[in-house]
């Protein structure tokens, strides 16, 4: 009998073997299941713990289909892929479900759909992954890819300030369900941080709330996150939280572009200072194509269309950013977009029914600050009654352009600061209390461009904070009309206030302005005394 050839039959077994498990391609590795006979009862904690240890530096352990509970929280302390095909469910009623104390690289995916973390413990300190025991110096990567985790927190590395810090965090095509934040780390380094294409659903209060510094920058890109109570995305560093504290040393480089943050803000009680949408502290950040809707703390007014409050108890209210209770000042406040940054371009964003005091927040502190804010879709209709605003430019040397806002129910563009030269140009307003409220005082704006932006249907273009017009020419500008004949103006009205035209003819060139002649707007030849015959009736002045 002739016998079989033996690398055919490896060959075939190999086929065979890849068929029937979609991980087989992947390995060498190890079948959880050879581990089986340590399982007592449904309990695999020893049988996975003895798979860990038994494992080389980078092995692969795969987890078939079906469901694999623990009693003991897993501890990981080498570079190890756990590989989860479709439908592998690992959960636990422990404290933690994975603990990682170090390591090289760990690696957490699902293949062929998304493999199953959960949680279930009752604990107010549970976990999915604990990061928070990290040894010293240990600096483990960690990366989760097509994963779903479920649980109090998914990743949870805030509690502990003695913990050692991480390398490379990557997360992707991955779901998040907490009850009370998303992911998280605190204090220690972390190399660098990417999260990206993933979705974020439950209750919980923060999302991806990362204040540790990390030198090789953050990447968040292509998330949705759901209903976040108090904040949505943060990515700001170390101990400090101040400009001149040095809050934006710890983050050099940071993208955050095209996620959604769809409802949220409501988790927030009256003595919560902030909610934020997203919020940014560092160095070259880009903030562009987000969208933020729906996220705000207060209610309509009934019968007003924009414009929030928050109900007290009793039949009382608050509409601004201050409260004042024994003699302490306590903020009431909140941001669609916050973003202290040097260098940076926030851009294309589109912010809706979202904020409290503020939509789109810009602070640079005073040492290399270059911003471009441009485009950006904002309305105000969540925005509180009183002292609130669109935009709060903070900044030095910055470019706000483009942008597109409405409904606002106090400020457009909050103007800080003196001598900052900022440059306001192009932008377009509808319906608003103000435009831009520039500082109060002799000359505090001198320095700042506002010019050719688009105002309707808003009460005073240009402002001082305590309510005067403002007069400086060269902070109100508009270009020219360029005519052949007085017969093609425009009507004269309002919102023309101040705008020059210039009647060219072939002998020499007539300078109008249109302005407001006792109860009627009219087009003023500067030369002559005679005003040309355009004329229209001054339009109302708005009721308080």
């Amino acid at each position: 009998m002739r016998t079989p050839n033996r690398t055919l039959v490896s060959l075939v077994a190999f086929c065979l073997l890849a068929v029937s498990s979609v991980a087989s391609a992947i390995t060498p590795g190890t079948d959880i299941a050879t581990y089986k006979e340590s399982v007592s009862g449904n309990d695999w904690s020893e049988a996975i713990s003895k798979a860990l240890k038994d494992a080389p530096e980078n092995h692969i352990i795969y987890f078939p289909q079906g469901d694999y509970h623990i009693s003991k929280t897993l501890l990981i302390d080498k570079g190890v892929t756990l590989l989860f095909e479709r439908g592998a469910k690992l959960k636990t009623d422990a404290e933690s479900l994975i603990s990682i104390r170090r390591g090289g690289k760990i690696i957490i995916e699902g293949i062929g759909g998304m493999g199953e973390l959960v949680n279930e413990s009752s604990s107010p300190k549970a976990s999915v992954i604990d990061v928070d025991n990290v040894e010293k110096d240990a600096a483990p990567d960690l990366c989760i890819k097509n994963m779903s985790l479920k649980g109090l927190v998914c990743i949870q590395g805030l509690k502990n300030p003695d913990k050692g810090g991480l390398g490379d965090v990557v997360v992707k095509d991955c779901l998040f369900d907490a009850d009370e934040m998303h992911m998280g780390h605190k204090l220690p380094e972390v190399k660098s941080l990417r999260v990206e294409d993933s979705r974020f659903i439950g209750s919980a209060m923060r999302g991806i709330y990362f204040t540790s510094p990390m030198p090789g920058g953050a990447v968040v890109c292509g998330n949705t996150l759901e209903n976040v109570g108090v904040c949505a995305i943060q990515l700001s560093g170390g101990k400090a939280n101040m400009i001149d504290d040095g809050c934006l040393e710890y983050l050099p480089s940071a993208i955050v572009n095209n996620n959604r943050v769809l409802g949220g803000g409501q988790g927030a009680k009256f003595t919560t200072s902030y909610i934020f949408g997203i919020l940014v502290y560092g160095h070259n950040v880009s903030m562009q194509g987000n969208i933020v809707r729906d996220f705000n703390r207060g209610e309509p007014v009934p019968g007003a269309r924009i414009g929030q409050r928050l109900k007290l108890d009793g039949n009382s209210e608050f509409k601004g950013i201050w409260r004042v209770e024994n003699d302490k000042r306590l903020r009431v406040a909140g941001a669609a977009l916050y973003a202290k940054a040097r260098q940076a371009i926030i851009s294309n964003n589109i912010c809706t029914n979202s904020g409290w005091r503020s939509v789109i927040e810009v602070k640079t502190g005073g040492r290399h600050p270059y911003v471009i804010v441009s485009n950006n879709v904002v309305d105000g209709r969540s925005l509180a009654i009183d002292e609130s605003f669109g935009f709060e430019c903070d900044c030095a040397r910055s470019l706000w352009t483009g942008n597109m806002i409405y409904d606002m129910p106090a400020w457009t563009f909050a103007v800080r600061g003196r001598n900052r030269h900022n440059t306001f140009t192009n932008n377009v307003i509808f319906n608003a209390k103000i435009g831009f409220a520039v500082p109060a005082g002799p000359d505090r704006a001198e320095d700042e461009l506002i010019m050719n932006n688009r105002f309707v249907d808003v009460e005073t273009p240009i402002a001082t904070e305590d309510g005067k017009a403002q007069k400086s020419s060269s902070i109100y500008t508009m270009p020219p009309l360029v005519v052949t004949d007085t017969s093609f103006l425009p009507e004269p009205n309002k919102s023309m206030r101040g705008q020059m035209a210039v009647i060219t003819n072939l002998e020499n060139d007539t300078l109008m302005i249109c302005i407001k002649d006792k109860d009627k707007y009219i087009w003023k030849n500067l030369v002559q005394t005679a005003p040309a015959e355009k004329t229209n009736p001054a339009e109302p002045a708005p009721q308080n």
